[in-house]
């Protein structure tokens, strides 16, 4: 096949392990791989629309492997650099390059989710799995400057409903800290979430309709796990409980690879986010398992 891996980084010093280890893996397979950045993405209006990256058609490619457009930063953030991490701007253009090739019979890894806003924010998703019975912690969104309250133990979590690795989220003590966190990201952009204080939580990635491995994820100097943000991965074989909990929230938002995120609390397993197409390493490192042939299997079949 011929296969476009799309986006995991946005500007050419940005490639990724992912990026590579998706490539070799895929051309030990057999397949053609073109490697390419959003950078890259030219929307043409004219007789016909079409959307090409390095002068190739998305039409060409039989398969797309994409992710929605991040920055990236070469420095570890602190508490006092905000980095924002989700070019908002650009989820229409993913939304319409999805569109574009499944139109063109093209096949988009998770192209059931991505398609949607639930692959973007924690908002939607979190009204997704709700609708779907799926245990997730207590969650408010902030819709004005002037709601202060919530019925939630202090401290608790606020994050932006489009943040990624760790990054635009806080653990917030006071109404004041609230507020400017607020008034500093937008009134509706911040999910205030209740606060589990344990420092781990579990990362299970998914294919297709199996739970390939799991890790847990530590941090003992943040309470963010993120690997981001300085947290460890360790290898664990997860419960038949949190296996199912996993494939209930993939399958709830019609994703193909997932890394779903969960945490315990007073022995209840509950979903903190689930992330389209994920990033790997951490997991491959920490477990030996082959993410990437796992999803060749997948794409081929």
């Amino acid at each position: 096949m011929n296969i476009l891996i799309l986006g995991l980084g946005f500007k050419k010093q940005d490639t990724t392990y992912e990026m590579e280890r998706l490539e070799a893996g895929l051309q030990a397979r057999g397949h053609t791989v073109f490697c390419s950045l959003w950078s890259d993405v030219l929307f043409s209006f004219g007789k016909e629309t079409t959307i090409t990256t390095q002068g190739k058609d998305i039409a060409f490619f039989d398969y797309v492997i994409c992710r929605y457009p991040l920055s990236t930063t070469t420095e570890r953030p602190s508490r006092e650099i905000i980095v924002s991490s989700f070019l908002v701007r650009m989820y229409k253009h993913f939304v319409m390059l999805v569109d574009y090739a499944q139109h063109h019979n093209t096949k988009v890894l998770n192209q059931d989710v991505c398609g949607t806003l639930s692959s973007y924010d924690k908002m939607t998703q979190h009204y997704i799995l709700q609708k779907h019975s799926i245990p997730t912690l207590p969650s408010f969104l902030y819709t004005g400057y002037n709601q202060t309250h919530y019925p939630l133990k202090k401290p608790f979590v606020a994050k932006t409903i489009e943040g990624s690795r760790g990054v635009e989220v806080f653990l917030v003590h006071t109404d004041k800290e609230l507020k400017e966190i607020v008034e500093q990201y937008g009134a509706g952009n911040v999910l205030v979430q209740q606060f589990v204080p344990n420092r781990k939580d579990y990362r299970l990635i998914t294919i297709g309709d199996t739970v390939i491995g799991g890790v847990l994820c530590v941090n003992e100097n943040d309470f963010r796990t993120n690997a981001f943000m300085g947290g460890d991965r360790e290898k664990i074989e997860p419960s038949r409980a949190m296996k199912q909990l996993a494939l209930t929230a993939k399958n709830a938002l019609n994703a193909e690879c997932t890394g779903i995120d969960i945490i315990q609390s007073n022995n209840q397993y509950y979903v903190l986010e689930v992330n389209i197409f994920p990033m790997f390493m951490g997991f491959e490192n920490a477990t030996g398992i082959d993410f990437v042939d796992a999803l060749a299997q997948h794409i081929e079949t």
